[in-house]
C-alpha cells in the first residue's frame, strides 16, 4: 500500500498458477477482487494497492469474497493512521 497522491484508488493483482490452475478460475478470482475493490474504493482514495494470491487452499475453503471486506477495512485504518508511504 502507497500513498498515490490522486483522489482515487488503483489496483494491482496478481493471481498465480498455484493459486488456481485453470485460467477460468483466476479470472474468476480477479473478478470478484476487482467488484470488492469497487465496492469498496470510496474508503481507500489516494492509495495503490496490490494484491497477490499466491495459494487458493483457503480463498477455495472459504471464498475471496469473505475475507476481502476484513481486508479493504484494515487498508482504510492503516491509510487514516499514516501507515500508507508516500510515492516516489
Amino acid at each position: 500500500m502507497i500513498a498515490n497522491g490522486r483522489e482515487h484508488g488503483r489496483l494491482g493483482l496478481s493471481v498465480g498458477l498455484k493459486a488456481a490452475g485453470s485460467a477460468v478460475a483466476r479470472n474468476r478470482i480477479r473478478r470478484q477482487l476487482r467488484e470488492s475493490f469497487r465496492r469498496h474504493q470510496h474508503h481507500l482514495a489516494g492509495l495503490d494497492i496490490v494484491v497477490t494470491v499466491p495459494r487458493i487452499n483457503a480463498v477455495r475453503k472459504h471464498g475471496v469474497g469473505h475475507a476481502l471486506p476484513k481486508l479493504w477495512d484494515a487498508v482504510a485504518r492503516a491509510k487514516t493512521s499514516g501507515a500508507a508511504r508516500k510515492s516516489r
